[in-house]
């Protein structure tokens, strides 16, 4: 479960990054966008467990994505105060608190004039707002869903979706360096970004989530990394915005020889980390059969 530790000391969400996200989505609660986003089977049984607990006037707040993947958590936090929010927006407000900021790290190869445009703008945009406007990229978290978009960036390879509109952010440094790192050319530098974020507007899936496999680890450029572990990538919708306000650590890094030497101690750590999990499940395995 989540909880409002934060990585940077800071935790508290700011009126106006409050008023962004209801912004992009409003707190109204309708069962045909809960389906679309989540699926029936989980959007039925979120209304059914909200309406058990005589807590169904706070659906309304699962419209937002950063609650409604992580409905349990919130339908829970909701159960365990003593005094109820007297509104959703009110209860929105307070989990957002709740849940608090972490410190999250994106990656880009960019051109000196790219990364000004980033400044300029304050805000970081996905790749789909490269290609259309921004009311075409946000239109597809509205035709597909929220699971299928997380799914669609996940296997961005096939090309499920027609302007992405999702982001990726990583709580190590490394594994932003090492995607962006494929990207570098002559002409580009790689810029790594610490940005301090309010978890409720990253997503609540981790990587085995949206797998179709759902395997522990996978191999990313001779990296490995744990696909259970929440801080290896966090999603989120729409674009990150406020990048002045949020910019906690910048890093730039000008070749791939510097990209190397940056990821390398990263790249034993994770090989040490994966040996001792196959090591401690293999344990596990081993004194189950002896019971």
């Amino acid at each position: 479960m989540e909880n409002n530790t934060t990585l940077d000391g800071e935790n508290c969400i700011y009126d106006y990054e409050i008023k962004w996200m209801l912004a992009h989505r409003s707190l109204s609660f309708n069962i045909n966008r809960a389906e679309l986003d989540y699926g029936v089977k989980e959007a039925s049984e979120m209304v059914n467990s909200f309406k058990e607990a005589g807590l169904d006037k706070f659906l309304d707040c699962t419209n937002w994505p950063g609650i409604g993947t992580r409905w349990k958590i919130f339908l829970q936090w909701l159960k365990n105060l003593s005094s109820k929010p007297p509104s959703p927006l009110i209860a929105f407000e307070k989990f957002a608190q709740y849940l608090g900021r972490v410190t999250s790290f994106r990656a880009l190869s960019l051109t000196t004039e790219q990364f000004k445009t980033i400044q300029d703008l304050n805000t970081i945009v996905p790749t789909g707002r490269l290609k259309a406007s921004e009311g075409q990229v946000n239109s597809m978290i509205e035709k597909y869903g929220v699971f299928k978009i997380a799914y669609a960036r996940l296997y961005i390879g096939r090309g499920l979706v027609e302007f992405d509109p999702s982001l990726s952010l990583h709580d190590d440094p490394e594994t932003a360096v090492t995607i962006a790192g494929g990207y570098l050319s002559t002409d580009k530098q790689v810029y790594l970004m610490g940005l301090s974020v309010p978890k409720i507007e990253f997503l609540g899936y981790i990587l085995v989530d949206l797998q179709d496999d759902e395997e522990t680890w996978f191999n990313f450029r001779g990296i490995y990394f744990n696909a259970r572990k929440e801080s290896t990538e966090r999603y989120c919708l729409y674009e990150i915005p406020f990048y002045k306000e949020r910019i906690r650590k910048q890093i730039i890094l000008p070749d791939n020889a510097a990209v190397d030497t940056f990821i390398a101690p990263f790249r034993e750590r994770m090989k040490q980390e994966k040996e001792a999990w196959e090591k401690n499940t293999q344990a596990s395995q081993s004194t189950k059969i002896q019971e």
